[in-house]
């Protein structure tokens, strides 16, 4: 998911759905955790085990394929990373920055477009 916002609604509208009898259990995975993942990061550190919604199986399957994720580091899509960063609309319109103020996610997709990577999986 892109969006925080979506994200909280789906991974905690889920939990009133179960409690209505519905059993849906998909885990919802916000793309900068996705990101995190893929920089090398443990779901702990990301917040992952905060989740309603448990992505442990989703992780399990994470770690069962990380290896072939490795390489990802060396192949991002830059051309997408640099309209990603350009556009820049999570600087104003992101909730999670407004609320988070170190939550910079322009200034890590600018990081990694600059080739500071390993800055990025340090901090």
């Amino acid at each position: 998911m892109m969006c925080p916002a979506c994200f909280t609604m789906f991974d905690s509208k889920q939990c009133l759905l179960k409690k209505s009898g519905e059993q849906l259990h998909i885990p919802m995975v916000y793309f900068m955790e996705l990101m995190g993942l893929v920089l090398g990061f443990e779901p702990v550190e990301l917040g992952m085990n905060m989740h309603r919604v448990e992505t442990d199986l989703f992780i399990e399957k994470w770690h069962e394929r990380s290896g072939h994720l490795e390489s990802a580091r060396q192949y991002f899509d830059f051309a997408d990373l640099r309209r990603c960063y350009e556009c820049a609309a999570c600087i104003d319109d992101c909730h999670v920055t407004k609320s988070i103020p170190r939550f910079e996610p322009n200034r890590i997709i600018g990081d990694i477009l600059h080739g500071k990577l390993d800055e990025v999986i340090r901090s």
